[in-house]
């Protein structure tokens, strides 16, 4: 590309810069957007099996009661007490991911702006218009990034020579 031409199309990517910011926020936006969905999705499977856990911590217990109502042998209330024990320490494991997965949550959120996984929900966009976005940015942010610098380059070439 000749000098005039390149600065030419500088010129022409300076116009499309507040655009092309406007673009760069949404695509922050969506990748936020999609990083709060990505969390819920974890937090809601780590709520699954503390829910599960629990439920079989709960069966334990009942057990431990009924067989010490039937007057069950001191073995088999030792072996239900232990299972019992195994499904709250299970429980117990549990507990804190899904703690942690509440809190990263709510940080995910507030980080792209939404107070709701349904308002991140809007803003991701489907994986298609994602990637349509992002090569979109990227390839601005990299022709802009070349034209500018080799635009640089011919000025400081220019000013050498104006020095000499």
């Amino acid at each position: 590309m000749d000098e005039d031409a390149l600065f030419a199309h500088l010129e022409e990517l300076m116009g499309k810069l507040p655009q092309m910011e406007r673009e760069g926020e949404r695509l922050a936006k969506a990748r936020g957007a999609r990083l709060a969905l990505e969390e819920e999705r974890s937090l809601r499977a780590a709520r699954i099996l503390l829910s599960d856990l629990e439920a079989s911590e709960q069966e334990a217990t009942a057990r431990v009661e009924r067989l010490k109502e039937q007057g069950a042998s001191e073995e088999d209330i030792v072996q239900a007490q232990r299972e019992m024990l195994y499904w709250a320490a299970q429980k117990g494991f549990r507990v804190a991911p899904v703690q942690n997965g509440e809190k990263a949550l709510a940080e995910a959120l507030e980080r792209c702006g939404c107070s709701t996984v349904g308002e991140a929900a809007e803003l991701a966009l489907p994986d298609d218009g994602f990637a349509a976005l992002e090569r979109s940015v990227e390839s601005f942010q990299r022709d802009y990034a070349e034209t500018l610098a080799a635009c640089e380059a011919i000025e400081g070439d220019e000013a050498e020579s104006a020095d000499n």
